[in-house]
């Protein structure tokens, strides 16, 4: 039965796609190079933003790289004529005055690329829009980037660089998107920008949400400040108070929670520092004390009481920011006594198999998929916001673990439960050599869905491996 109704769900994703694509016959060509010979000339506001400029800068250098012509860049001030490549965000003063007609509604990081005419339009929501558009047309003349640096990037060399009839809108499938683990490096995270993930990023005139997941609670009450004057806040465990959880029933400790998420949102008070996380350490453990059994028979029960408790606190003086919380080992269980959490908590749920490999997507029969997608369309019910970790490397596997096709059942089924999931924040490792392939799908199906699989993995091997695939 589930099968049946997977099958129907997956099938109407893929019919809803997510642009209306690349026509490759029809209309007169827009030329960007002809003949090795400058065809097009790239134009942007004349007050652009940082990204905006970036991401022009990135349209030139790589046309640059696949042909060794480099496009001319101008502002909307200067006199334009011949072909003209717009690079830049959803403005009415932009559009109007340049005379280019959109109807589209965008969101920040939703973008469109469209010919009219002499006119090329590279134009994002946002700035995230307008970057993604950038990288978009570009993969579409054939850049890839599958990994990070020189040795995954793949530029064509062309003498001539022209597209047919383009009219496409996309937007992402899920709101955040990252690949824990990855970033630090300039490498990995120019790699991520490229693929499309927006969290921690912070180059180029962007900046990607931050906060989502963390083991907090040592890091809210630490014990090295606490623990010797105040050993009452911190988890009683077969008698005896221990520093690997707190007490969860403790007044203070919720003053002392509630003032750090406050303080960390006054101190961050710009919309992409998102969310702050509530989640406990990554201990058992759990306090037994009787305050802490009054809040429920379960630690589910527990750990989710006590973070309502702190979100209701915290809406007071910021209602639009959000308090995470993994559902996680111990505590992944739906709560027995809590009817729905806080509408700012967000639930990210931790995926964790039992023996801790993901060969069998979450779709299959066996019964711990069963009981783990019973537990998830329960969070579904009781949350407003719900993301995902899940474990797609390994921290101490460095063989090639081929999770491709699991990835996508996965991600199709998470997408298909509605608009309260909101971002996925699966846990990688940057082990490129042999599973560079499953980061690189996680990327691109996090941004969409609806993507082909085989298409994808038969471009990754061609393009990056040559004959020797």
């Amino acid at each position: 039965m589930f099968y049946r109704w997977y099958i129907i769900v997956v099938c109407l994703l893929i019919l809803q796609s997510f642009s209306v694509g690349w026509a490759e016959a029809g209309a007169d060509k827009f030329n960007l190079v002809s003949e090795g010979k400058i065809a097009a000339t790239i134009v942007i506001r004349s007050d652009a933003s940082e990204a905006e400029r970036f991401a022009a800068g990135e349209l030139q250098k790589y046309v640059e790289k696949m042909s060794s012509v480099q496009l001319p860049l101008q502002t909307d001030a200067e006199t334009l004529q011949g072909n003209l490549i717009f690079v830049g965000s959803q403005q009415r003063d932009f559009l109007k005055k340049n005379n280019i007609e959109m109807a589209d509604s965008l969101g920040e990081e939703d973008f469109v690329i469209r010919t009219v005419n002499n006119k090329l339009l590279l134009i994002g929501g946002g700035d995230w829009g307008t970057a993604y558009a950038v990288l978009t047309f570009l993969e579409h003349l054939g850049c890839r980037w599958f990994m990070p640096g020189p040795l995954g990037e793949v530029i064509p060399k062309q003498k001539t660089i022209a597209v047919h009839d383009v009219n496409i809108v996309e937007r992402p499938s899920f709101k955040y998107r990252r690949l824990f683990y990855f970033g630090g490096g300039e490498a990995e995270v120019k790699w991520q920008l490229q693929t499309k993930s927006n969290n921690f990023i912070s180059a180029h005139g962007l900046k990607g949400y931050e906060g989502f997941g963390g083991h907090a609670y040592e890091s809210l009450v630490p014990p090295q400040e606490y623990f010797e004057k105040h050993p009452e806040y911190f988890a009683l465990w077969h008698g005896k108070r221990v520093t690997n959880q707190i007490c969860l029933s403790n007044a203070e400790v919720v003053r002392i929670v509630v003032n750090k998420a406050n303080n960390y949102f006054d101190e961050h008070p710009e919309d992409k520092a998102l969310s702050f996380s509530l989640s406990p350490n990554d201990y058992s453990q759990f306090c037994e004390c009787e305050g802490c059994q009054r809040l429920g028979p379960t630690v589910s029960d527990r750990v989710m009481a006590f973070t309502n408790t702190v979100a209701k606190d915290v809406r007071q003086r910021h209602p639009d920011k959000l308090l995470n919380v993994y559902a996680y080992d111990g505590y992944i269980d739906l709560p027995k006594t809590i009817e729905k959490m806080e509408d700012n908590v967000a639930i990210i749920i931790c995926r964790i198999t039992q023996d801790g490999v993901y060969s069998f997507p979450i779709a299959s029969d066996d019964q711990y998929s069963k009981r783990i997608r019973k537990i998830i369309e329960g969070w579904v019910g009781k949350a407003r916001h719900i993301l995902f970790y899940d474990y797609y490397a390994h921290y101490d596997w460095f063989a090639p673990w081929p999770l491709e096709k699991s990835i996508v059942v996965d991600l199709r089924y998470y997408h298909s439960l509605g608009p309260m999931v909101e971002g996925l924040v699966p846990e990688m490792h940057p082990h490129w050599g042999t599973q560079g392939l499953t980061s690189y799908v996680m990327a691109k199906f996090s941004w969409n869905v609806n993507l082909d699989i085989d298409s994808l993995v038969g471009d990754y091997y061609a393009k990056l491996y040559g004959g020797a695939a």
